[in-house]
């Protein structure tokens, strides 16, 4: 036990008094306040995912326009497009499914896309849109925002379509001019494209559509997604084209038959040649022959078609028939390319101008 001392009056303290009076209390380690996290609205997420999924299956199981299924490519584009407006109310925190979207919603939407892509590209996001808000309006009872008077459509900048320069199409024929598999297959595939036909008709062909021993010289051309089928008469240098190609194919170590399946095939494999193996084989040739890559894609040779059928006479009728177009509006399109000098010259030769 220890004594006190008094020091001047006062009491003085013992040590362990003293080591409690200078000694500072420890603190609590500090903790922060807790927050409230927001809790995502999952709600409106869940009920588009639902509705997405019952219009995919409702394109599978009914038929399109043309009474034929819908292609799973089909499907997939429009599901994507839906895909796109969905993220776009997810980030704008609309809180319900799509049946209750607005058509400000929804113009303002399109306006969002075409900041960040093409006109064309906004224009085919809409257009896939279309089915799917017709489904919502019939499923929900809702107005068909597609038909909405107030709905800003977005449309193409109408464009002559361009066309294959002469210089191009002779080079592209002279670096395909070769003995090889791929140079003899490139040459008689080109010559085919010269007539016009779309690139899936293209891979669509098989042996058996040619012929090439009647007087007139034919490959026919199978009509795909509801167009008429039709026949294209082949020219004395197709013909043999073709028949060097037949020759060529017959040697490869896959093919089974000379008579029958894909006319167009890879080499390494001997699988039917793809629409991209067709792409890619253009661009390549054309770099080949000395042209940039992008001067060239399968459908130019489609417009090159119409617009040389026109100016060497052939009646608008004819042209549709060669092309397999339904529409006249189609032979307006595809040969507005060249439509003024195609003018000039029916002038030129009827020499009004010199009767006077």
């Amino acid at each position: 036990m220890h004594t006190q001392f008094r020091v001047s009056g006062s009491v003085r303290p013992t040590p362990e008094e003293h080591q409690r009076m200078t000694t500072v209390p420890s603190r609590a380690p500090h903790r922060p306040a807790r927050t409230l996290r927001a809790v995502p609205d999952t709600a409106g997420r869940a009920a588009r995912a639902q509705q997405r999924d019952l219009f995919a299956d409702s394109l599978r199981a009914e038929n399109s326009k043309r009474g034929k299924p819908y292609s799973e490519r089909t499907i997939g584009a429009y599901l994507d497009a839906v895909d796109s407006l969905g993220r776009w109310l997810t980030k704008t925190d609309h809180p319900d499914g799509f049946d209750t979207m607005t058509i400000g919603q929804f113009n303002t939407y399109l306006a969002d896309y075409l900041k960040g892509h093409t006109l064309g590209g906004t224009v085919t996001k809409q257009g896939n849109l279309r089915m799917f808000l017709k489904h919502i309006a019939e499923e929900y009872d809702t107005d068909n925002l597609w038909t909405h008077p107030k709905r800003n459509s977005y449309g193409r900048q109408e464009a002559h379509p361009p066309i294959l320069v002469p210089d191009l199409i002779a080079a592209l024929l002279k670096v395909t001019s070769g003995k090889s598999f791929e140079d003899r297959r490139d040459h008689a595939l080109i010559r085919v494209l010269l007539h016009g036909p779309r690139r899936t008709e293209v891979t669509s062909m098989q042996v058996e559509h040619l012929d090439l021993t009647s007087v007139i010289r034919t490959f026919a051309v199978i009509g795909l997604k509801g167009r008429p089928s039709r026949r294209n008469e082949l020219g004395d240098r197709d013909v043999l084209a073709l028949k060097r190609w037949l020759n060529q194919r017959a040697r490869h170590r896959r093919i089974r038959s000379t008579t029958e399946g894909p006319l167009w095939i890879a080499e390494k494999t001997g699988a039917a040649l793809k629409g991209d193996g067709i792409y890619q084989m253009l661009r390549r040739r054309a770099v080949q022959a000395g042209y940039r890559r992008e001067a060239i894609r399968p459908h130019l040779f489609r417009h090159t078609m119409a617009h040389e059928a026109l100016a060497s006479g052939m009646s608008e009728s004819e042209v549709m028939a060669k092309a397999g177009w339904k529409d006249r509006a189609m032979v307006d399109r595809y040969g507005a390319s060249m439509a003024e000098q195609r003018a000039l010259e029916a002038f030129a030769r009827s020499g009004f101008s010199d009767r006077y």
